[in-house]
């Protein structure tokens, strides 16, 4: 599923303008490797944030999160949560909560939406939404039309959430459904348990640690360490989600370095593919056709 913004407006304004609905089908080795088509949903007014979207497992319906009025920060701000049918564009069910329900860190990672912060279990019919501190369960074939009331808090963050040994960390952002709601894997970053210095060069910074971590949303307890990795001479470490497989032994992530006071140290972004506890980045071409890393240093 891709949305596209004809918009010519800089920063945050850019994820307010329309949005228009298109299906991406990828054929691999086949006479038709891709096809791009046009969906009939309506696109989006102009003033509405897209927060997430999610495709169901079938390919039949669309579950899009809308803010209206995004920009207006006066404005008593309310959620949509809509399904489409992706084959006539229509509206099949609707729901609303008040803003945050469903969160996206849009202006923190440079893109437009968060997609997985909204996701269908295996089932096809339950809806996973999540927010910097709880994820909820909505049944998409119940009775009724309020996204707090009508679905079901599986999973909440708090200072009971475990650690590995000798580290105090929690989830930066909204945690990601996997394993058909049976767990959540979320990044975070932290500092060591106790706060130590790394070394005398960098007397002004501390230890900080970043990590990708699954846990359960029966216990709220680490059941696995994805990622952990130990930065110098930073003020600032954060570790973002951008996808996670259904199974979540495999994430697309964005890893953050920020220095206390440049240019002590480097800051840096990459974006990679996490798996079997390594992160291999991602390569982007771009328009002259030269790869560009995700991976880059100012």
């Amino acid at each position: 599923m891709l949305d596209a913004t004809p918009c010519s407006q800089p920063t945050a304004a850019s994820r307010v303008c329309p949005r228009t609905w298109y299906l991406l089908r990828i054929a691999p080795g086949t006479s038709d490797p891709a096809r791009l088509t046009r969906l009939p949903i309506p696109s989006t007014a102009q003033g509405t944030q897209v927060q997430a979207m999610a495709l169901s497992p079938d390919g039949s319906e669309l579950a899009v999160a809308l803010q209206p009025d995004a920009l207006n920060a006066s404005a008593k701000a309310t959620e949509s949560l809509f399904i489409y049918a992706v084959a006539t564009g229509a509206v099949l069910r609707r729901w609303t909560g008040p803003h945050g329900t469903i969160f996206t860190p849009a202006e923190w990672f440079r893109v437009d939406s968060d997609n997985a912060t909204l996701s269908w279990l295996t089932d096809g019919r339950t809806l996973a939404f999540s927010n910097e501190q709880a994820v909820r369960t909505l049944n998409t074939q119940g009775q009724g039309h309020d996204l707090l009331a009508d679905s079901r808090l599986t999973w909440t963050a708090g200072s009971d959430l475990g650690n590995p040994p000798g580290y105090q960390l929690g989830c930066d952002e909204s945690p990601l459904v996997v394993s058909g709601g049976a767990a959540v894997v979320c990044g975070a970053s932290g500092m060591p348990s106790p706060a130590r210095h790394l070394t005398s060069k960098c007397s002004d910074m501390w230890d900080n640690t970043m990590g990708f971590f699954e846990h359960s949303t029966a216990t709220r307890q680490i059941t696995k360490v994805l990622y952990l990795d130990q930065t110098t001479c930073t003020g600032e470490v954060t570790a973002h989600i951008y996808w996670a497989s259904p199974s979540g032994d495999t994430l697309i992530v964005l890893l953050n370095s920020a220095p206390e006071q440049p240019p002590s140290g480097p800051q840096w972004d990459e974006v990679g593919v996490l798996t079997n506890g390594k992160v291999r980045p991602l390569a982007f071409p771009t328009a002259s056709g030269t790869p560009m890393m995700a991976a880059t240093a100012w």
